[in-house]
C-alpha cells in the first residue's frame, strides 16, 4: 500500500491539533470579573465575560499592549483598548484568537452559579 504526502502530512496535521488541545487549561470565570491572559502565558489582554444567555456569550477585550487617550478638562488620561464581542454560544466556541493563544468557552453544567468555564490554550502551558 502506497501513502501519499498527503495523507502523512494530514496525519501530521491531526496530532498536532490534538497536542495544542491538551495544552488548555479550564478555568471557571465569575461573570464581570477580568481573567489575566498573562498568568497563562499570554498577551497584555484581560478578558472579562458580561453575559450568557441561551444563544450568546458576551465579552469585554482589555489590550493593555494598545493604550488609547482620552481628553478632558483635566489632561489626557491613557488606559488599555476595549473592545466588546458577542459570539454565539457553543461548546468549544473560540472567545478570542490572539496568535497563538486562544480562550474557548467550554458548554458545562456543573460551574457555580454566576460562574463560567472557559479553556485557555496558550503555546508553552501553564507558567
Amino acid at each position: 500500500m502506497k501513502i501519499t504526502g498527503f495523507v502523512v502530512l494530514s496525519i501530521l496535521l491531526i496530532i498536532s491539533r490534538t497536542r495544542g488541545a491538551d495544552n488548555a487549561q479550564t478555568v471557571d470565570v465569575e461573570i464581570g470579573q477580568p481573567i489575566d491572559l498573562r498568568a497563562y502565558n499570554g498577551p497584555n489582554v484581560n478578558l472579562v465575560v458580561d453575559a450568557v444567555d441561551i444563544s450568546n456569550v458576551t465579552i469585554t477585550v482589555q489590550d493593555y499592549s494598545r493604550m488609547a487617550g482620552s481628553s478632558s478638562g483635566y489632561g489626557t488620561t491613557f488606559g488599555p483598548t476595549s473592545t466588546r464581542k458577542q459570539i454565539k454560544k457553543e461548546d468549544r466556541a473560540v472567545l478570542l484568537n490572539l496568535g497563538a493563544t486562544k480562550v474557548l468557552f467550554v458548554d458545562a453544567l456543573d460551574t457555580p452559579q454566576n460562574y463560567v468555564r472557559i479553556a485557555i490554550v496558550s503555546p508553552q502551558g501553564e507558567k
